[in-house]
Formats: C-alpha cells, sequence, structure tokens
C-alpha cells in the first residue's frame, strides 16, 4: 500500500512525462538530417535560414549596385550586356541556392557558386567582359565570397569546418562557370540525398508548422522586394538587346523595326506594372492565408492546454483526498493505539506500586506486632514485680 507521499511522487511523475512527451512530439526540429553529426556547427534551422535569406537579399543588392555603375558608365554595348546578364542570371542562381529548404545544403551551393563566379571573373572565362570596370567586379565578388565565409564562420567554429571549406573550393574548381548566363555545370547526387533524409509527418509536422510559416513569409517579403527589380534589369537588357539589334540595322527597315519595338516596350511596360501589382495581390493573399492558418494554431494549441490543466487539477483534487482519507485513517489509529498504550502502561504502574507497598505494610504490621507483644510482656512483668 502506497502513502501520501509515495501517491504524490507518482502523480508528478506521470505529469512530467506526459508535459515531455507531449513537448517533444510537437516540437519543431532544431536541425535537419544533413546537419546531424557535423562536428563544429552549432546554428538551426531557423537561424541557418534567416541568415541565407539575408545573404541572397545582400548578394543581389551587390550586385545590382556594380551592375547599375557598370551600365551606367561604360560606353561599351558588350560591356553594358555583360553587367546585365551577371545581374539576370547570377541573382536568380543564387536566390535558389539560399532558398533550398535544407540550409546546411544551401549554405553549401551558396559559397560553391560565390566561389565560382569569383574564378570566373578573375582567371575563368569570364576575366575581361567587364573591361575598365572588371576590378570593381572582381571586388565585388571577391567580398560577397568573403561575407558567405563570415557566415560560415559565425555558425560553425572549429570542428570540421575546414574540411568542408576545402571540399567546397574544391568542388567550385572542378566544375568552374564557363558562360555568360553563370550556369553551373555541377549534379551532385549527394546533395539530392541530403535534401530528401528529412521530413515531418503526424504531430512532428504540426509543430513545425509555424517554422514553415515564418519561413514562407520571410521568402515572400524577400521575393515581393526583390522581383519588381529582377522584372526591370530584365527589361532593360531586353530594351539594350533591342537597341543593339536597331544599331545593326542601317536599311530602311530600321524606320519599321522602331516603330514595332515602340508598342512592344509600351506592351512591356504595362506587363510589368501588371506582374508588379498581381505580386502585391498575391502576397496580400498569402500573408492572409498564412495569418488565418496562426490563429487556427493558436487557438487549438490554447484548447488543448486548458484541457491538460482541466485533467491535472482533477487528478489533483482525487490525489488530495485520497491523501486526506489516508491522513483521518492513520490519525484515528494512532488515537486508538495511544489509549490502550496509556490505559495498559496505568495498570502495570499501579500494580507495581502496590506491589511496591505491600512489604512495608507487612513489615509494619509485624513490627507493631512485635511491639505489642513486648509491651504486653512488660506490663506483665510490671504486674509480677508489685505483686511480690
Amino acid at each position: 500500500m502506497f502513502t501520501g507521499s509515495s501517491n504524490r511522487f507518482l502523480l508528478s511523475l506521470v505529469v512530467l512525462a506526459f508535459v515531455g512527451v507531449a513537448g517533444c512530439s510537437t516540437a519543431p526540429p532544431v536541425e535537419t538530417e544533413s546537419m546531424k553529426g557535423v562536428e563544429g556547427l552549432d546554428t538551426s534551422i531557423r537561424e541557418l535560414q534567416t541568415l541565407l535569406y539575408g545573404y541572397s537579399y545582400y548578394f543581389a543588392g551587390e550586385v545590382e549596385l556594380a551592375t547599375t555603375e557598370i551600365f551606367h558608365n561604360s560606353p561599351d554595348p558588350q560591356v553594358r550586356m555583360a553587367a546585365l546578364e551577371w545581374y539576370n542570371n547570377a541573382v536568380p542562381e543564387m536566390t535558389k541556392a539560399c532558398f533550398n529548404h535544407d540550409p546546411f545544403v544551401g549554405l553549401a551551393g551558396a559559397a560553391v557558386f560565390a566561389i565560382q563566379v569569383k574564378q570566373y571573373l578573375t582567371t575563368g572565362n569570364g576575366h575581361e567582359i567587364f573591361g575598365a570596370h572588371q576590378e570593381q567586379a572582381v571586388e565585388t565578388a571577391t567580398r560577397l565570397v568573403t561575407d558567405i565565409q563570415d557566415i560560415a564562420n559565425v555558425v560553425w567554429q572549429g570542428g570540421e569546418l575546414a574540411e568542408y571549406t576545402q571540399m567546397v573550393k574544391a568542388v567550385a574548381t572542378e566544375n568552374p562557370i564557363e558562360n555568360n548566363r553563370y550556369v553551373r555545370g555541377i549534379f551532385s547526387v549527394e546533395g539530392l540525398q541530403a535534401m530528401g533524409t528529412s521530413s515531418d509527418l503526424g504531430l512532428h509536422a504540426l509543430g513545425s508548422m509555424n517554422e514553415q510559416m515564418l519561413a514562407m513569409t520571410h521568402r515572400t517579403n524577400l521575393m515581393t522586394a526583390s522581383v519588381p527589380r529582377q522584372v526591370a534589369w530584365q527589361t532593360t537588357m531586353i530594351m539594350e538587346q533591342t537597341q543593339a539589334m536597331i544599331a545593326d540595322i542601317t536599311d530602311s527597315t530600321l524606320a519599321a523595326a522602331n516603330s514595332t519595338m515602340i508598342p512592344l516596350f509600351e506592351f512591356l511596360a504595362a506587363q510589368r506594372e501588371l506582374t508588379v501589382r498581381d505580386l502585391a495581390i498575391e502576397r496580400t493573399a498569402i500573408l492572409e492565408g498564412l495569418a488565418a492558418e496562426r490563429d487556427a494554431v493558436v487557438l487549438s494549441l490554447a484548447r488543448e492546454r486548458g484541457e491538460i490543466l482541466s485533467a491535472i487539477a482533477a487528478e489533483r483534487n482525487l490525489t488530495m483526498q485520497e491523501i486526506n482519507a489516508l491522513t483521518m485513517t492513520v490519525l484515528e489509529k494512532v488515537s486508538t493505539d495511544t489509549q490502550e498504550s496509556v490505559s495498559s502502561s496505568v495498570d502495570q504502574v499501579f500494580g507495581q506500586i502496590m506491589k511496591m507497598m505491600a512489604i512495608p505494610f507487612v513489615l509494619m504490621v509485624v513490627f507493631i506486632g512485635l511491639v505489642m507483644m513486648w509491651v504486653r510482656s512488660t506490663v506483665n512483668r510490671i504486674l509480677d514485680a508489685k505483686e511480690r
């Protein structure tokens, strides 16, 4: 039979186990399968995703600044076109790498691409494509490589960082960019396997829903800001290509082509405005959907929490009732045993006292008898003496 302390201890263990299981089953993962076991890597999925999302936006901004300066300051049409191709082709490739659902694979892919771009502009086929502005492009590419390395150094201190760094450099060197489309000649089965190793199911998926919604919101915000810029630069590249084509035509078809392109430009401008508007509408709808999903998840969690607290309160009341009942039983038994013990002790003490008083009483009776006999004998002797 358990005592009151044992019952309280068992109840505490059950509550802690229930809360621990519930928390573990719904908590979002802190790292993917590809991140597990990597020595020295100290970061979570959300933290690494946030860093990569920020780097993708930073990469686009740095390339755009260099592209703007080269495009507006170079009189050479080929240099201007190379600047436009750098932004329009390299930025989406880096964004795709950084937006990988496995941030560890995304970090490796972004680092490889940054190194490939630097090598392409320094020693590769693109070492002269910007002419007098080549040094500025090289400085930008070098700075972007340093920045992605800084991200790796922040989240990955020591451990296997040096080994992975050498591996990334080797992959970039073995698969250089050889075209102005910035298409990478690399296909990694290991990378695809790493991206497919983790999936969320059941309560685990429900626990990671909030993290997924935050990542989706972050990506949507970044794309809302970057897509209009990409549309604008793509339109600029089309216009630059059109102007180059017009410059090459010297016959009478030039006027006809020019008159034909004006409506095309107007059409492209209208399409750009429609695209930006549709993106704004889509972003609003996505944010509203995310807010509704978040509210539903919060309400569900609050309801489950209330049910759990109610169940715990009921169990606590039952436990207190059992404890009170056991306490009263113990007190009654202690009272009964105490009364019996006291009565028995009093009887024993009284018996011992009577035994101790009986001996002096017998001695006193014998002494009184002896005294009376002595007195009687003395009186008889006195009487006999007077008669004589």
